[in-house]
């Protein structure tokens, strides 16, 4: 559709519907339709990947989704033959779903074709959810089909793929209800409370249901973590900035999901400082952890991004390794 202004005075309580109405009613459709956040990024990834049979390169987590959204992943990716030369063959990266053994595989192709200067550098992923009310953990997996070939994954990048249509007939599981243009409009009907209220919370539902990844990282799977530590006391392991492009606003909550492993029966720790909220970030175990904190609990932050650290410790053992971080904005 083409979007064009709606100004304020177009509308009036206690009238029939017009035109403006159906426009709206069109907008909330398109939204739904359309809205796409990041689900998860590794950027300046780089994992080196030499195996010929499929194994796994990294563990993350998506939200629940309960609108069961596609998810489209961009993945970029070169091969060489070993010598540093561009190779004839491919390889394989793979996305699976933990909970099903299910999964979906791009190809990535080497030569005149995808993961060279001379072609489209990017090859795709479609994930299609399962359908749960929870959370999903996928492993990202990837070999290289001819022995002696290097393939280098550069960054991963997934997002919410609205399919093009509104799918969802009358309420959904989301919450996001379905109106139409149509009964209001060219019938000349009252405007119902409950068409105000779709409206005004369609938006809403729709954000909450598909989550906002403002902050990822995540490392190979198998070798020692780039965040790690051998330390029996804390020590800061990384530092940088988290964007909270909407901190000027009403109170967000956020959401952070932490992936940890051991070696030698480590008990590992990890501790996400943040200003205001540094004593509510504390994790401990192996497998995955998370821990809430809203934007209301800041004070003194920048208005745009927030300065982060990590710190980790273990407890007996030899190393507490921190495999995946995930930071997604929930409401």
């Amino acid at each position: 559709m083409t979007w064009t202004q709606t100004l304020p005075q177009d509308f009036e309580h206690g009238m029939t519907a017009d035109e403006h109405w159906a426009t709206l009613n069109e907008r909330h459709a398109h939204l739904y339709a359309y809205y796409q956040s990041p689900a998860f990024f590794a950027m300046n990834y780089n994992l080196s990947v030499a195996d010929t049979t499929m194994r796994d390169y990294a563990v993350l987590w998506i939200p629940k989704n309960l609108d069961n959204t596609p998810i489209k992943v961009y993945v970029r990716a070169s091969i060489d033959d070993g010598s540093g030369g561009s190779a004839a063959n491919k390889g394989l990266v793979k996305l699976i779903e933990t909970t099903t053994s299910t999964g979906d595989a791009a190809d990535v192709a080497s030569g005149t074709d995808d993961c060279t200067e001379l072609g489209d550098p990017f090859s795709t992923i479609d994930l299609t959810p399962t359908g749960t009310a929870d959370g999903r953990e996928f492993k990202l997996q990837a070999k290289c089909i001819d022995a002696g070939d290097v393939m280098t994954i550069h960054s991963v990048f997934g997002f919410y793929n609205g399919t093009g249509s509104v799918t969802t007939t009358g309420l959904g599981a989301s919450g996001f209800r379905t109106t139409n243009a149509t009964s209001v409009y060219g019938a000349a009907y009252p405007i119902s409370t409950e068409l105000v209220a779709s409206l005004t919370n369609g938006p809403r539902k729709i954000a909450v249901d598909r989550p906002v990844c403002v902050f990822s990282y995540f490392t190979d799977y198998y070798r020692t973590a780039r965040l790690n530590s051998t330390s029996l006391t804390w020590e800061t392991v990384d530092r940088g900035f988290i964007p909270i492009p909407d901190y000027a606003h009403p109170a967000r909550t956020y959401k952070v999901y932490v992936n940890m492993t051991e070696t030698g029966g480590a008990t590992p720790h990890c501790a996400l400082m943040v200003p205001g909220v540094d004593d509510d970030l504390h994790f401990s175990g192996t497998g995955w952890s998370s821990a809430t904190f809203s934007t209301s609990a800041l004070s003194g932050a920048g208005a745009t991004f927030l300065p982060y650290e990590i710190k980790m410790k273990r407890v007996g053992g030899t190393r507490a390794l921190l495999q995946t971080v995930q930071i997604f904005r929930h409401s």
